[in-house]
């Protein structure tokens, strides 16, 4: 399970916010139902390929979980720019995950070289991982995302994501 941990007021750009991403425990001795396992926030997603720097101002996550490989995929969007990619593993009964990889596309930048540049109030406020699939003849994933702004358009983005987790294709 994860929680979105965003401003009240995100466009306002007063909190960074993050993630937090909880485990159930299947203890019946311990007292809380779920444990938490990890807190992404922006110092963690400043090592992510491709981003520049600066805050992460988030606007929402979504997950998915894969019997393939045993990762787990976090779709994180950063309100301005675009979205992140954070791949790890969680075992039952460890107390932390252990994060794999994290990409970022610019998805603004993107936009703008395809001539559809976003409007000044348009964020990238939520996102959805639709579909999933691994290729097992060329090793690779095919990710299907739904990204919603406020104010404009939603987009649909396909990953192409290889075995050692990098972002080949989008």
């Amino acid at each position: 399970m994860i929680i979105v941990d965003v401003d009240e007021r995100p466009w306002s750009f007063d909190r960074e916010g993050g993630i937090i991403i909880y485990a159930m425990n299947h203890d019946p001795f311990e007292p809380e139902v779920f444990d938490e396992l990890e807190f992404i926030d922006s110092t963690d997603l400043s090592a992510a390929n491709g981003w520049d720097g600066g805050p992460c101002f988030i606007g929402n996550a979504n997950f998915a979980f894969t019997n393939i490989t045993g990762l787990y995929r976090l779709v994180i969007t950063e309100l301005r720019n675009g979205f992140f990619v954070v791949d790890f593993k969680w075992t039952k009964g460890r107390k932390s995950v252990e994060v794999i990889k994290i990409e970022y596309i610019d998805l603004a930048e993107e936009l703008y070289k395809i001539h559809l540049p976003l409007p000044n109030l348009a964020f990238f406020t939520a996102v959805a991982i639709n579909k999933e699939y691994y290729d097992p003849d060329f090793k690779y994933w095919q990710t299907e995302l739904i990204i919603a702004t406020s104010n404009f358009h939603s987009f649909q983005v396909n990953l192409h994501i290889d075995r050692s987790g990098t972002i080949a294709s989008h």
